[in-house]
């Protein structure tokens, strides 16, 4: 084990802020900056361990970010200014198929992919309800299929429809032969964040790309192309830099849909083709792996310790999950 050389893939924002426990409402209140300073005094050596950690990854070349928002919330909750330009993107196979819908000028089909889960859902109600204004203002029918599952599903249920133009699907957990139908044969335009929306761009498809939030979104959130997007980013926390007043953004990405949907799509597939096809992010990722130096001897292993606080909590949570 000692001579063990050990690479780390940092492929979630928040897999180095420390947390008391992993309770939704927890992580809710601790993405309020102002919070966490506070809580952050809690575990001040936890943070300074874990700082120490990516400073040593970062000098023995053994870290890498999957893209440059998930090195900036790193940066922002370990209150550290760590500079490094390693990223390694997240990478899914290419697609032999492409979409070949034809797009019907007066509707539009749009399918999200993702779980219905905490920093999801608040981007997804806040798009809906955006689309069945514009869906009335624009005269233009749409169809939304949602297509995932997760403890946040019923609030799809409180959304109000308030017109005929507007329908809502909700699919659910679907097997992949279903999936790849709808998205082939049904969707117009995608949204969605993370490997979805790297589906999606990879067949061909008009994608957008989402940011997530942990609470509703009251901004004017500015919508974008996956192929707007910098660094490898594939979804970051929402803040005042994504939203400007009163924009259009959402109305002229369906306008440009409508207009030229078949460039769109294949602007997205070649932002996917350059930046994330897994035969390429392989090379890199095996030529990351050979420049670390990192071995086993040089990590500090309490910086893996838990706390009692935690322990207590995994011991319960074993005692329910087996009853």
């Amino acid at each position: 084990m000692k001579n063990q050389k050990f690479f780390f893939w940092n492929l979630h924002p928040d897999n180095l802020t420390p947390v008391l426990l992993p309770f939704p409402i927890l992580r809710q209140l601790e993405k309020n900056f102002i919070y966490y300073s506070f809580l952050s005094f809690l575990f001040k050596k936890k943070i300074n361990k874990v700082k120490k950690f990516v400073n040593t990854c970062i000098e023995k070349n053994a870290i890498y970010f999957m893209d440059n928002s998930n090195l900036l919330n790193t940066n922002k909750y370990l209150f550290s200014q760590f500079n490094t330009e390693s990223f390694l993107p997240v990478g899914i196979p290419s697609q032999s198929k492409k979409n070949s819908n034809n797009l019907d000028k007066k509707l539009i089909n749009i399918t999200w992919v993702g779980r219905l889960c905490d920093f999801k859902i608040h981007i997804l109600l806040y798009t809906i309800k955006n689309l069945i204004r514009l869906s009335s203002k624009m005269n233009l029918k749409m169809i939304f299929n949602v297509v995932g599952d997760g403890p946040y599903s019923s609030k799809l249920n409180k959304i109000k429809i308030t017109h005929s133009k507007f329908s809502l699907n909700k699919y659910g957990n679907i097997e992949n032969k279903k999936l790849t139908k709808i998205l082939l044969n049904n969707t117009d335009l995608f949204f969605g964040m993370g490997t979805s929306i790297l589906e999606s761009s990879s067949l061909s498809i008009p994608t957008v790309s989402l940011d997530y939030s942990y609470k509703p979104i009251k901004n004017d959130y500015k919508y974008k192309f996956i192929f707007m997007n910098k660094d490898y980013d594939l979804g970051h926390e929402i803040s005042d830099k994504d939203c400007q007043r009163n924009n259009d953004s959402l109305q002229n990405i369906l306008n440009m849909v409508l207009k030229d949907s078949k460039k769109i799509g294949y602007l997205s597939y070649e932002y996917f083709n350059n930046n994330h096809r897994i035969s390429e992010v392989t090379l890199k990722f095996l030529s990351a792996v050979k420049k670390s130096n990192l071995m086993y001897k040089d990590l500090d292993k309490k910086l893996f310790s838990k706390s009692i606080l935690r322990k207590l909590y995994e011991f319960l949570r074993w005692k329910i999950i087996k009853k």
